[in-house]
């Protein structure tokens, strides 16, 4: 307060705008847009992801076709979606009823990342396999043997000791 007395007012004004401006609640996206893909490769699925303040969505692709979406059970706000891209450089996806909200992302020619691609692969195939072994375990279930079988069994193992003694076998 000393600052407006001594005739600093515009500095007093630009300390405490600093400060609330760095307090104050920052202002919500209208979208936000969740790639769950890094490289996206031509003719080949990218998945995505899509938060929206508007309760019910379209999105068109590059092309101009819609994109099938599936809601979150939990959030009306939620959605994921998966395009085929077919264009190789810049790709855009946009909301019908929401002109400012746009992503944009590159897919690349399938030559391209060879050593990357081959890894992603590796690493698909490692968790697939892992997955169907966990579930294909073989469960080791431990039933009692009959009383009759394993009588038939001690009679038969305690006549060939006390007959093979006698007979040289």
């Amino acid at each position: 307060y000393s600052l407006v007395l001594n005739g600093n007012e515009k500095r007093y004004a630009s300390i405490w705008s600093d400060m609330i401006s760095t307090l104050s609640k920052k202002e919500r996206l209208s979208t936000k847009w969740m790639p769950k893909n890094r490289l996206i490769y031509q003719d080949e699925p990218y998945h995505f992801e899509v938060q929206s303040i508007l309760d019910s969505i379209s999105i068109l692709n590059t092309n101009e076709t819609y994109i099938p979406l599936k809601g979150d059970v939990f959030s009306k706000q939620h959605w994921s979606g998966i395009d085929y891209p077919h264009k190789i450089g810049w790709n855009t996806l946009s909301i019908k009823n929401d002109s400012l909200s746009k992503h944009q992302y590159y897919v690349y020619d399938t030559s391209n990342w060879q050593a990357i691609r081959a890894n992603h692969i590796l690493k698909n195939t490692v968790a697939t396999l892992n997955a169907k072994q966990i579930q294909s375990e073989i469960k080791k279930v431990f039933l009692p043997v009959s009383l009759f079988w394993f009588f038939i069994t001690f009679l038969v193992s305690v006549s060939y000791l006390w007959a093979a003694p006698r007979f040289g076998v």
